[in-house]
């Protein structure tokens, strides 16, 4: 899961590493000096996690949303990318609890839009396939715009609208550009016909 900054960055989160499972540390590559920041292979309560949604929500923050660790996830964590820290929520709590419906593996970016940041989701797997990476699971197609503060992320829903809306589907990838998300590809279907 990787996110651009607005400096000459990317950040990388979790995903499923050989010998240790399923991941929860973050790590910055700066593109100019060619050096990795590592920031902690987990933050409180962020359970470690593969197909997880990274989107850069604010110009100082990143949000890890969403994702799988043994079952869809639909929580979210905030870092302040300025200061290096992951970020309280002001529920006390140490993650945001049911930002979006469980989900993971979508395509994910972020746009800007009046001089503010907003995060971008479409679809992606909300229930997985008995089979595991050999089966297609239960895909989704609605689209869900994220805006975020310090300590809370206020999420509103696009479900599918017409007939050419893309069909449900996740394993796919995409980016945002100039206030539009593009994607490419993925995996539909179920687990008898996986398209």
């Amino acid at each position: 899961m990787l996110a651009i900054d607005d400096s000459n960055g990317f950040y990388m989160f979790g995903g499923c590493g050989a010998k240790s499972g399923r991941l929860a540390d973050l790590y910055k590559f700066d593109v100019i000096s060619q050096k990795w920041t590592f920031y902690g292979s987990a933050a409180p309560g962020l359970r470690g996690r593969g197909g997880a949604n990274l989107i850069q929500c604010e110009k100082k923050l990143l949000a890890v949303v969403g994702g799988f660790a043994g079952e869809e996830l639909g929580d979210a964590k905030l870092f302040d990318m300025e200061c290096g820290l992951w970020l309280p929520t002001g529920e006390g709590k140490d993650v945001i609890e049911n930002v979006i419906s469980p989900r993971s593996v979508c395509v994910s970016g972020s746009f800007l839009l009046d001089e503010k940041r907003f995060g971008v989701i479409f679809g992606g797997e909300i229930d997985p396939s008995e089979k595991g990476h050999e089966g297609a699971g239960c895909f989704g197609n609605d689209i869900l715009l994220l805006e975020s503060s310090d300590d809370a992320i206020l999420v509103e829903v696009v479900p599918a609208q017409h007939d050419d809306w893309p069909e449900c589907r996740g394993w796919s990838d995409g980016d945002t550009n100039q206030n539009k998300l593009y994607f490419y590809g993925g995996l539909s279907g179920d687990d008898e016909h996986p398209t």
